[in-house]
């Protein structure tokens, strides 16, 4: 019988104490027709990874990883994601190239303009934000 949970966390001086806020309803658990206690006894089973300590503040994800990413500039983390997300769809990041644009576009009236031109940026390892367009 099994119940798992899954996540990721990493620890570290400044999130040193971290947990479920409810793993399970203590009912189930005690719950004998559930079958998670066996003669007053419940097994536990936990996998941790024990990975290289990363301090995120001086993290250098250009010398370590070779990429760079987009600013957050205050809720726009979501959309960071989906658009380096969709940097890294070759046939997608193709079709943005090859979307048209002229030489008077502005990238901040210009979808297609203001994509190829934060790519172009993020492919020559300069990370940017939205503010830059």
């Amino acid at each position: 019988l099994k119940y798992n949970r899954y996540t990721h966390h990493q620890f570290n001086a400044r999130e040193s104490d971290w947990g479920f806020i409810s793993f399970m309803p203590l009912c189930d658990l005690y719950d004998p027709t559930r079958g998670y206690l066996v003669n007053d006894t419940c097994i536990v089973e936990a996998e941790v990874t024990v990975r290289r300590v990363v301090d995120y503040w001086t993290y250098d994800s250009r010398k370590e990883t070779g990429f760079v990413g987009l600013k957050n500039q205050g809720a726009t983390c979501y959309m960071n994601s989906l658009l380096q997300t969709l940097y890294h769809i070759p046939y997608f990041r193709k079709a943005v190239y090859h979307m048209p644009t002229t030489e008077n576009d502005m990238p901040s009236g210009s979808i297609p303009l203001a994509l190829q031109a934060w790519w172009s940026l993020l492919c020559f390892h300069q990370a940017i934000s939205f503010r830059s367009m």
